[in-house]
């Protein structure tokens, strides 16, 4: 068999691709060289040039972080001679020969404004300490650092100090008190699902509206588990989060916001900070084990040249102990950033070496409530037990080990180049390579179900094999229970079945063992003139990502275990009507191994963004910006098919073995001919805004935006066979967002308010089924286009009650409707007797009506204290409104103290009173058919009131301690 990833070939398809940017880049940067050289050498030339005979160069940092601030202002007093500092906290300013004599004004809001006299200095580094105002100064979402006060978009941020407050548990957790999102973390440290504004609306492809980035540039390109390869650690030094509005513009492909985690660059002198955390998760039972490193400074005397590196490594048993370790792993950083008279360089990379553990379902019971079946609780591990063997993808036996769960790597290596071409017009560029390889070993969608149950028998393909099947501990030998399957009639459950758990039930487990392979090329360019009442931004993105995967969306068998607390698998034999005896479960433990074969994909998707942007201040008080963005997307790739090598199941056929007795590898399949596709998006956004400022501290402004979103990878996934590719046309998949937003802002000293009400209307969501052929095979049901819409208002506000007690609170109130929401119910097996519903006027699935954080903090010179209360509100569970989800409260405590300056200690106890909640869930039944949640009315409910379904929970309460040393 051919192998499917080929590393080789896609980077040489992403050089090919690059040829012409590099060149831009070089064409660039030797005009900027030239500007400069011009400018030094006219004299000699006999050319006449204006030269200024004075320029100070220099940084401003935050005195107690030593972090750059970002758009610091720089001003010589009582003239308009300024400017302000880059990403990297540098500024460089060309002055008269009269200013020599002058005084610098540094100031920055949140910071108190220092004065320099300048008696001839050439280099002034500043460091400001925080001062009382609450106002920030913003990067994202805008093309030129602003105040939230100036800004027209709705834009959070957190701080250093903020984010190592946080004890969070996943790369996203860290959001959770950012105003107008709602993280569902219940998963653990990835596969989380994040919220804004009625997106996503309710499905699993959490990322798709959204661009999670790292130093302005994204993580991923496709929507292709992005959060397993974001991990925060001590050398992040800033996260701004955008909702809505000018994401439109200023991210590719991306209307519904950005996620920004901005990393720490040298300071002006060397030093460290080390850090160590120890942790109790699952109610203080399970330990956790972490350390971060962050150390940086200056490599040249002039301190021009910096640097900084920084990481983690982490390993936990989770919040839930499955018998093997949850996560461990860990990621190394690291920077060069060199500043020159006229810009900036910084070099960066990144290794990511990465096991992460996704908590599988839990069992529940009651509609209303959604509790845990009597003995159990959600501190309960449903996840696959320790595994280890070979599992037969594609007719070749392949390792396989469920203690490498959720297997990752990343390497990366970035530019981002900053220079001033001439007076007011500032050059951009960043690029960033990036390889990312994604093993999955273990399993997902773990629901129960009864072997009484026609489901039970047509998952492993049993339906024509009838007699006594006879459960037993597959690790033990312990015998569990038989079940007596006749033709025609009734199962009948043995006598003396002792199974755990409760009336009869097991898990079903379903196996997945993908693998997947991607590269991502994207570089981003960008001129800005800035005049005296206005600004023009014109840039380009370009982006490429290559990739292929086996095993995708496809499972490699059935695996069947009882329920309990760490689930043993069971092995099944069958005595047969026909006289012979045979066993349905592999060594291993799994049924139907490599079920119908691993479907096989491979992906090339080009990116080309343009953009234009415009801030004009009308008058002091009145300022508008607008931009355009145009997106052009292709697709190109094919998607590959098995055949089962033995769908009817027949008697006879002995499969790898040769053994007709061995069931459990009688399947598998064999690659089908790849069906390719090639498809191509192209679409205009547009966002506008216009900020007017009441007073010196009041402002209000007014947003429209209107944006697309091509179709996700996922969904390309589905073109699967010609009839598909033939009848899609990607242009109608193609996604449209309206956005609508006003706000009113308040900032002062001691009091700040922003009051955000929006609406956003999301029209030509494709919505697709996977249902099961009559031969066990999987078939898609036709696509379904349906609108959203949502309307609400989010609330944030922090007051300083006292010099020592204040109090930050956040809420959001909306209401989504699904519009338009047709979905297919699947019948019988095969598409003869699928019938559609009209969910049309009902609430959206998963949206929460209200969700509040109030989080009181006292703090003194050396110590700070703060409780954080979150709630959560009912929310529908699908869009079928079948039944609600239940709310939840949930507190957070963090304390921490300075021992010294160098040395000080945190305590972290999460959900403190250890309250239940549920974030997701799946119906009844085995893989897919638990998948088909909108099949789960209100009639159902009412006429299945005893049905055990599965969810997944809130983080159970958990203990940390911290101790952080600064050298």
């Amino acid at each position: 068999m051919k192998k499917v990833l080929r590393f080789e070939t896609k980077l040489q398809k992403l050089v090919r691709f690059s040829l012409t940017q590099l060149f831009l880049l070089g064409a660039l940067g030797t005009l900027a060289y030239a500007h400069d050289t011009k400018s030094n050498n006219a004299s000699n030339e006999g050319i006449e040039v204006k030269k200024l005979a004075y320029t100070i160069k220099g940084t401003i940092k935050d005195s107690e972080t030593n972090d750059p601030i970002v758009g610091a202002s720089v001003l010589v007093k009582g003239t308009s001679k300024g400017t302000v500092t880059d990403a990297n906290g540098n500024f460089t300013l060309d002055l008269d020969d009269k200013d020599k004599n002058g005084t610098l004004v540094v100031s920055f809001v949140g910071f108190e404004t220092q004065e320099i006299a300048l008696n001839g200095q050439e280099t002034i580094n500043v460091s400001l300490a925080e001062g009382k105002s609450l106002e920030e100064v913003v990067v994202t979402g805008v093309f030129d650092a602003r105040t939230r006060l100036q800004a027209s978009a709705a834009i959070s941020i957190m701080k250093t100090k903020d984010i190592e407050r946080v004890a969070a548990t996943s790369g996203v957790d860290y959001l959770k008190n950012i105003p107008g999102i709602f993280v569902n973390a219940s998963q653990g440290e990835v596969r989380n699902q994040v919220s804004t504004r009625g997106l996503p609306v309710g499905g699993p492809q959490s990322y798709n509206y959204f661009s999670v980035q790292e130093d302005g540039l994204p993580i991923m390109n496709v929507n292709f588990g992005i959060d397993h390869y974001l991990k925060p650690d001590a050398a992040t030094g800033r996260i701004e989060v955008l909702r809505g509005g000018s994401a439109s513009i200023t991210s590719p492909n991306a209307p519904g916001g950005t996620f920004n985690y901005i990393s720490k660059t040298g300071g002006d002198k060397l030093e460290g900070l080390a850090r160590v955390k120890f942790g109790l998760e699952g109610n203080g039972k399970n330990p956790y084990y972490r350390a971060d490193l962050n150390y940086g400074g200056p490599l040249s005397k002039d301190k021009s040249l910096r640097f900084n590196i920084g990481g983690f490594y982490r390993e936990s048993d989770g919040p839930r102990y499955a018998g093997y370790s949850a996560n461990n792993g860990g990621q190394v950083r690291a920077n060069i950033t060199k500043s020159y008279r006229k810009g900036s360089v910084k070099l960066y990379a990144k290794y990511l070496n990465d096991r992460n553990q996704i908590n599988a379902q839990t069992p529940l019971t009651n509609w209303a409530e959604q509790t845990p079946p009597p003995g159990f609780d959600y501190l309960s591990s449903f996840d696959i037990p320790l595994v280890k063997g070979t599992v037969n993808r594609n007719g070749v036996d392949e390792p396989f080990d469920s203690g490498n769960k959720f297997f990752v790597t990343e390497k990366n290596v970035g530019l981002s180049w900053n220079h001033q071409l001439a007076e007011g017009l500032e050059l951009r560029y960043s690029g960033r390579y990036t390889d990312k390889t994604y093993n999955q070993n273990g399993t997902t969608l773990v629901t129960p179900y009864l072997p009484t149950s026609a489901g039970f028998y047509s998952g492993p393909s049993l339906t024509n094999r009838y007699g006594v099947y006879t459960f037993t501990d597959l690790l033990t030998g312990k015998f569990l229970g038989t079940f007596d399957r006749q033709k025609g009639k009734a199962v009948v459950p043995g006598e003396k079945n002792n199974f755990p758990g409760f009336n009869n039930q097991v898990l079903n487990m379903p196996l997945f063992q993908t693998k997947r392979n991607t590269a991502d090329f994207m570089n981003q360019i960008s001129i800005s003139k800035r005049l005296k009442n206005m600004s023009f931004t014109a840039g380009a993105f370009q982006a490429r990502t290559t990739g292929d995967a086996i095993g995708q969306n496809t499972s490699s068998g059935t695996g069947i275990a009882t329920i309990e607390n760490q689930p043993r698998l069971i092995a099944i034999s069958l005595a047969s009507t026909d006289g012979k005896t045979y066993q349905v479960t592999s060594p291993l433990g799994f049924a139907k191994e490599d079920a119908a074969g691993q479907n096989t994909i491979e992906l090339d998707q080009k990116m080309l963004s343009a953009f234009f942007a415009h801030d004009w201040s009308i008058t002091d008080k009145l300022n508008l910006d607008w931009g355009v963005r145009y997106e052009n997307i292709n697709n190109k790739g094919w998607n590959a098919l098995t055949v089962a090598i033995n769908a009817a199941d027949a008697v006879t056929f002995g499969g790898r073995d040769n053994n007709p007795l061995t069931l459990y590898d009688n399947f598998g399949g064999k690659p089908a001919p790849p069906v390719n596709y090639d498809k191509t998006v192209k679409y205009i956004a547009f966002s506008g805004g216009l900020n007017y400022k009441l007073t010196d501290n009041q402002a209000v402004y007014f947003r429209y935006s209107n944006g697309g979103k091509s179709p996700d990878i996922n969904t390309l996934f589905q073109l699967n066979n010609q009839f598909n590719v033939d009848n899609t046309n990607a242009k109608d998949l193609t996604q449209k967002l309206t956005q609508i937003e006003f706000a009113y802002k308040y900032s002062s000293d001691k009091f700040k308010l922003f009051v955000t009400p929006f609406m956003s209307i999301l029209d030509n969501v494709a919505a697709i089924s996977f249902f099961r052929n009559a031969d066990n095979t999987s078939y898609a049901a036709p696509v379904l286009f349906n609108s959203f819409n949502t309307k609400g208002v989010e609330i944030e506000t922090n007051i300083a009650l006292t010099n020592r007690f204040s109090l930050r609170g956040s809420a959001l109130f909306q209401k989504s409707v699904a519009t338009k929401f047709e979905t297919w119910i699947a019948n019988a097996n095969g598409p003869q007797d699928d019938t559609k519903s009209d969910y049309s006027g009902n609430e959206t699935s998963g949206i929460p009506p209200l969700t509040l954080n109030i989080a009181p903090t006292y703090s003194t010179d050396k110590f700070f204290a703060t409780l954080s209360y979150n709630h959560l509100a009912k929310r529908q569970a699908n869009n079928a409104n079948g039944f609600k989800l239940k709310g939840f409260n949930n507190f957070d405590l963090s304390a921490g103290y300075d021992v010294t300056k160098k040395l000080s200690f945190q305590f972290n106890v999460n959900n403190v009173f250890n309250q239940f909640g549920i974030l997701q869930w799946l119906g009844s039944g085995g893989f897919p058919t638990s998948r088909n949640t909108e099949r789960i009315t209100q009639a159902y409910v009412a006429a299945n009131p005893n049905d055990i379904f599965s969810g997944l929970t809130n983080m159970p309460r958990a203990y940390f301690l911290t101790a952080s040393y600064k050298f």
